[in-house]
């Protein structure tokens, strides 16, 4: 067999890989939708990570007021 067969599927994905950035890249350049709806996903995160990090906190807090009204800090 040649060694070109053998390394089909590596040559393959990298093939595809490249295809899939170009269409990626088309679409930022050249669509409005979805450049909206990326900018929208980015948001719901940011969003998302600003909730965790308040709930995060807030368990902190809470948790050094017990400590100090049991005294142990």
């Amino acid at each position: 067999m040649r060694e070109t067969y053998l390394d089909l599927p590596s040559r393959l994905e990298d093939a595809f890989s490249e295809i899939d950035n170009d269409i990626m890249i088309e679409l930022r350049n050249e669509n409005e939708e979805y450049a909206a709806f990326t900018q929208y996903l980015h948001l719901v995160r940011q969003r998302d990570d600003m909730e965790r990090q308040q709930i995060y906190f807030r368990g902190h807090t809470d948790a050094v007021a017990y400590l100090k009204k049991i005294k142990a800090i």
